[in-house]
C-alpha cells in the first residue's frame, strides 16, 4: 500500500529547505552581530513601550492583539511575499532562511 503524503511533502522543496537551513546553521553558526533574536527583542520592547500603557482608554485585549499583529504579521508577510516573488523552482529558499534564523 503506497503512502499518501500531503502535497507539501510530496514536493522535493521541503527537503532542500531543511538541508540548506541546517547547512547554514552549521557553516555560519551564531551571528556575532545583528542576531535575529536580539533584533526581535528590541522590536518587541519598542511595541510594548507604546502599547502597554496602564492608563490607556484602549482595552488591554485590543492592545495585546495589536502588539501581536505588529510583532508577528510583518515577518510573516515579508516571508510570504518573498516566497511568492520567486520562481516556483526557488520557493524553497525562504523557508530555509527562516529555519536558519530559528536555529541560530
Amino acid at each position: 500500500m503506497p503512502l499518501d503524503f500531503p502535497p507539501s511533502l510530496a514536493q522535493p522543496g521541503w527537503l532542500w529547505s531543511l538541508l540548506l537551513g541546517v547547512a547554514l546553521d552549521v557553516v555560519l553558526g551564531e551571528p556575532r552581530h545583528w542576531h535575529p533574536l536580539v533584533g526581535f527583542g528590541r522590536w518587541a520592547i519598542w511595541i510594548e513601550a507604546r502599547l502597554n500603557r496602564p492608563r490607556s482608554r484602549i482595552p488591554a485585549r485590543l492592545r495585546g492583539l495589536a502588539a501581536w499583529a505588529l510583532g508577528v504579521v510583518p515577518f510573516v508577510l515579508c516571508f510570504m511575499l518573498a516566497r511568492g516573488a520567486l520562481p516556483e523552482a526557488w520557493r524553497w529558499v525562504p523557508p530555509a532562511l527562516a529555519l536558519y534564523f530559528a536555529l541560530c
